[in-house]
C-alpha cells in the first residue's frame, strides 16, 4: 500500500467504524424504550458479535448501560444514558455533515440514480431473503496460494543424472 492508500484506508476504516457506533447509539436513542442486543443488532444491520463489541464500546464510554430484562432474567436490555443522549445530539449533525460532504462527489441526478439502483438491490435482496431456501451449489476459483500441491504423495526418486531444479529461498 502506498501512503496515500493507506491513508484512505484508515479514513475509510474510521468512518466505517464511527458510523456503526454512531448509528447504534442513535437506534439506542430512538428506540423510545431499552432494546435487546439483537434488537439493535437487527436495525443497524450488523452482526451480533460485531454489535457486542460496538455495545461494549457504548458502554466503556459510558453512553448505554445494560440493565435485567424483566421479562427475561437470562438476557439484558440496552438504554441510553443521559451521557449518551447528550453525545448523540453533539454528534448525529457533525456526521449528517460529513455523509453530505462525501455525497456532494456526485450530482444530484447520480445521487437519485443511486437511490434508485440500492432500493433495487434492496428490494431483490428481501425478495430471496423472503423465499424458501434454495441449496447453493457452484466451483469455487480457489487462488492458487491456497490449492493444495498437486504432488503430495512422495514418488520414487529421479532417475541417476536427472537434473532438478534447487530449492528456491524466499526472503
Amino acid at each position: 500500500m502506498t501512503p496515500e492508500t493507506t491513508g484512505q484506508f484508515v479514513a475509510f476504516v474510521v468512518i466505517v467504524t464511527s458510523g456503526r457506533t454512531a448509528t447504534a447509539l442513535a437506534v439506542i436513542d430512538g428506540a423510545g424504550a431499552p432494546l435487546s442486543p439483537s434488537q439493535v443488532s437487527d436495525r443497524v444491520l450488523v452482526a451480533s458479535a460485531t454489535m457486542t463489541a460496538t455495545l461494549d464500546l457504548l458502554e466503556r464510554r459510558g453512553w448505554i448501560r445494560r440493565v435485567p430484562n424483566p421479562a427475561d432474567r437470562r438476557s439484558v436490555l440496552i438504554e441510553i444514558t443521559p451521557e449518551g443522549r447528550a453525545t448523540a445530539d453533539q454528534l448525529l449533525p457533525g456526521i449528517r455533515t460529513l455523509e453530505r460532504s462525501i455525497m456532494s462527489a456526485l450530482t444530484a441526478g447520480e445521487r437519485t440514480h443511486l437511490l434508485d439502483m440500492l432500493a433495487k438491490v434492496l428490494a431483490r435482496t428481501a425478495a430471496v431473503a423472503s423465499g424458501p431456501p434454495e441449496p447453493l451449489h457452484g466451483q469455487r476459483n480457489r487462488p492458487a496460494r491456497l490449492a493444495p500441491p498437486h504432488d503430495t504423495e512422495p514418488g520414487p526418486p529421479p532417475p541417476p543424472g536427472t537434473v532438478t531444479a534447487a530449492p528456491q529461498r524466499h526472503s
